[in-house]
């Protein structure tokens, strides 16, 4: 994570690190292992040093886990006290129940169960029917839970019971610790599909409990309860942890097994792969939002629905991997090491657990999209979407969206689509006005010498107006393509017209016969006495309105970048799907041309593409998620059988997984950014090549299924929502498609 560390934090993680290599491979057992995380407060170091923690920050917290998780460390006894139930007790306990219950969680001398799910009480957890009659001076409690873990061992339960049947059903609950070995409580054993008794019932008949036990106000446990299940803030985290370990092993599967080479196993682990890293991303810019005091939105609740479905799909990946023997189970002769039979049973919980991801989803629709929960609710104020940044950032955000609403809105698009240039200069002139296109050039050459984050906001924003014209092609492709591989007399000479406007850029490097691999040219440079001619055919983002084609070709063995005036070019513009992304065909015939740097350009185009990759990305996130806007806004007002359509649940749960398709290329592409504004090459590249195997289907996706939910009027050209489907599928099919960033991504996984 990229968390601002103070000395303190620092000397935590040196701290942290000098105990791990002290303890962690000496201790004997689990139990071993739970007194020396005792003693070196190491159990719950988020906890107050009072009751054996260290009171760290947030930041202290993704330490922990993170480096836990990477050395593979074994957790404590007793999780579910110390990770749920211990801290609603922090937090709502009285000073004598934290005396009593507390030191002795931490050392697992007393284990706790959680009594929360009932048989008609599942993901509705407020339907729960376990009752608390006050009988003066006690609490007489019959009722029933189920799915419990640790009950067959516990001496404890901290249980939520109905204390006012009369009540609204969130209402009237009420939250009690009930001693398991009091007369009437029974434990039975329940037996799951991996064939294990990992979960317990728990049968209350006539159980006494103290009054005193009474956590919370009568009547407030739903609040307690809410409390615990949301103060585990760093549980996503751990989750992405637990992905990235599961990914490796698959991976080492996969070349076990000498199938790490077959093109299904290397596209479908690669897909996963891409969908992990993600998954971290997502919960590291909720936490990052955290510690700068700021709403994650939905960032943390759609980690959770992430890692189900990975947790699934990573177990049946596994299991093909092994062939005909994935239908071996436990201890069968032949059985592939690594229990992913169990695995794969087992995971069948995730999408149960905690929610259903059905439920989730409706929750997200209505939390975060402001759908209506019911056919005669008003819609819900929606969660504010923006990511939060930092005040330079957000102001360029603010600007840029004003910009393209007050001067580009999109009546001025739809002008644009006939355009040849698919500009005005008066358009162009106010994107100049602003600053925008000097963005990456430094300030020597008269730009505003920022970076790639600025970049990305600025082009998130002209995304979600699809805004036409030559920006993306000039203001970055030709930038990076000039300070990547041009001497610094040419950038000096010219990187000040691109800033001003006068120079409008556009990467030549494609080929009518190339496909995808812009590798594989037949246009050659050739020398002239002193000066360098261009001869081939290219097709080119933005080519009728450039003046200055920055054209590749081959010259000799070497592969080269020239400069060539648009004026000495056959250019023609061709008919695009996306009509606010111009391509025309560009004719060279010993084209007058200046050669812009020496030797082989290869490796340094690479990198250019990579950039330019991710500011189609970057733009892409804003279409897709402006498409998202007008699909939810249309099913909160749109009425079918007597009620809004973003009532219905299909419709909802196809919104939920609009918004998560969003959020995860979002969290990537800005990984991406950060990293263009950096020294780590190899970084940024597996950062730029996530991002786009995982937009290139998944925001295409997004914008059709903006025109399923709109329906027939989002098949009417007069409605706004076909232009950001149309601007998708252009990023989708530019620089590859998905099939090829993710064999790339396998190159990196797999090695080699």
């Amino acid at each position: 994570m990229h968390l601002d560390l103070t000395a303190a934090d620092i000397a935590f993680n040196d701290a942290l690190r000098t105990w791990l290599d002290a303890n962690l491979s000496s201790a004997t057992d689990p139990h071993e292992w739970h007194r020396r995380l005792v003693a070196g407060r190491w159990v719950v170091p988020a906890w107050p040093e009072k009751w054996g923690g260290r009171a760290c920050t947030l930041a202290q917290e993704v330490i922990f886990n993170q480096e836990m998780g990477a050395r593979d460390a074994p957790g404590p006894r007793n999780a579910i006290a110390l990770y749920n139930l211990g801290p609603m007790l922090l937090q709502a306990g009285t000073p004598e129940q934290q005396q009593r219950y507390l030191p002795k969680m931490v050392t697992a001398q007393e284990i706790w169960c959680q009594g929360f799910s009932e048989p008609n009480a599942g993901s509705d957890l407020a339907a729960l029917e376990t009752r608390a009659e006050d009988r003066g001076d006690h609490w007489l409690v019959n009722g029933q839970k189920t799915w419990n873990t640790f009950g067959n061992e516990a001496d404890f339960c901290l249980a939520l019971v109905r204390t006012d049947p009369q009540a609204p059903k969130h209402k009237g609950i009420s939250a009690l610790i009930i001693d398991m070995h009091a007369p009437g409580v029974e434990v039975r054993p329940l037996r799951e599909i991996t064939g294990d008794d990992g979960f317990n019932e728990i049968f209350f008949s006539d159980v006494a409990v103290p009054k005193q036990n009474l956590v919370g106000p009568v009547n407030a446990g739903w609040k307690v309860a809410m409390s615990t299940l949301t103060f585990e803030r760093l549980g996503t985290m751990k989750l992405g942890i637990q992905l990235a370990r599961r990914l490796e092993s698959v991976v080492q599967l996969a070349k076990d097994m000498r199938r790490n080479d077959e093109p299904l196993i290397r596209q479908s682990a690669a897909a996963l792969g891409i969908q992990v890293e993600l998954m971290q991303l997502l919960t590291e810019h909720a936490l990052e939002a955290m510690q700068r005091g700021e709403d994650p939105g939905a960032t943390l609740p759609l980690g959770k629905l992430q890692w189900s479905y990975l947790m699934q799909d990573l177990a049946e990946l596994a299991l093909r991997i092994q062939g005909p023997l994935a239908q071996l189970y436990r201890g069968a002769k032949h059985e592939v090491p690594g229990n992913w039979q169990y695995h794969c049973v087992y995971s069948r919980m995730t999408t149960i657990g905690a929610g259903t991801t059905q439920v989730q989803k409706n929750i997200m629709a209505y939390r975060n999209l402001g759908l209506p929960r019911e056919a005669d609710a008003p819609p819900a104020p929606a969660l504010p979407r923006d990511r939060p940044l930092d005040e330079a950032r957000g102001g360029l955000r603010d600007t840029v969206r004003r910009f393209v609403q007050e001067r580009c809105p999109i009546a001025y698009v739809r002008k644009m689509l006939d355009d040849r240039r698919g500009t005005t200069d008066e358009a162009w002139r106010q994107l100049v006005g602003l600053g925008l296109t000097g963005i990456l050039v430094p300030e020597q050459c008269g730009g505003l010498g920022l970076g790639y984050q600025e970049m990305g906001v600025a082009l998130e924003e002209l995304g979600r107006g699809v805004h036409p014209g030559p920006f993306l092609s000039s203001a970055l492709g030709a930038v990076a393509a000039i300070r990547a591989i041009a001497s610094r007399n040419d950038q000096a000479t010219l990187l000040p017209g691109v800033a001003d406007g006068s120079c409008v850029g556009a990467l030549a490097l494609f080929e009518p016969d190339s496909g995808y691999d812009w590798r594989r040219i037949a246009t050659r440079a050739a020398k002239r006495g002193n000066a360098w001619v261009v001869t081939g055919t290219k097709i080119v983002p933005d080519g009728a309105a450039a003046n200055l084609l920055l054209v590749t070709a081959q010259a000799g063995t070497e592969m080269g970048l020239f400069a060539v005036e648009a004026r000495h070019a056959a250019v023609t513009p061709l008919a695009t799907v996306d009509a606010t992304r111009k391509l025309a065909e560009v004719c060279l015939s010993d084209a007058p041309a200046q050669r812009l740097g020496q030797g082989d350009i290869t490796a340094a185009l690479a990198d250019v593409i990579d950039r330019l990759v991710v500011g189609l990305v970057a733009d892409a996130v804003g279409a897709a998620d402006r498409a998202l806007e007008l699909a939810t806004e249309y099913a909160k007002v749109r009425k079918q059988f007597d009620r809004p359509i973003g009532a219905f649940q299909a419709v909802q749960h196809l919104l939920a997984d609009m918004l998560r398709n969003v959020e995860l290329a979002r969290s990537g592409v800005y990984e991406a950014l950060r990293l263009a504004d950096g020294d780590d090459r190899a970084a940024f590249h597996r950062a730029a090549t996530v991002a786009k195997a995982f937009a290139s289907d998944a925001l295409y996706r997004v914008t059709a299924d903006a025109i399923q939910v709109l329906g027939g009027v989002g098949f009417t050209w007069e409605h706004d929502a076909h232009l950001y489907y149309k601007r998708a599928m252009s990023m989708q099919h530019t620089c590859g498609g998905t099939p090829e960033f993710q064999e790339e991504y396998a190159r990196l996984l797999f090695g080699g």
